[in-house]
């Protein structure tokens, strides 16, 4: 269904929506990553998960450029230069 709508989203769809997903519902998937085996016993991750929430603030910011990108697009915002600015500093920040 990604792919339908335009070229981009299809590349999002795993990050931004399924493992989001499974992360917020009670799944192996949640409560393995969730999980760490320290001197060969299983324990819950301690502390924050600082790599996860950096994932999430890049593929978060991608989306929104893709959103902005398709409503330009579908209502002839003209937004070509800030989108250009928004990409860059996508690529600068991460």
């Amino acid at each position: 269904m990604a792919n339908d709508i335009e070229d981009g989203y299809g590349e999002l769809y795993y990050d931004c929506y399924y493992k989001p997903t499974l992360q917020t519902h009670a799944t192996v998937a949640s409560l393995a990553a969730r999980m760490a085996v320290v001197d060969e016993v299983l324990t819950s991750k301690d502390g924050a998960q600082r790599n996860e929430a950096r994932k999430a603030i890049i593929h978060g910011h991608n989306l929104l450029l893709k959103v902005l990108e398709t409503q330009d697009s579908y209502f002839r915002l003209n937004l070509e230069g800030e989108l250009m600015e928004g990409k860059k500093d996508l690529k600068q920040a991460y």
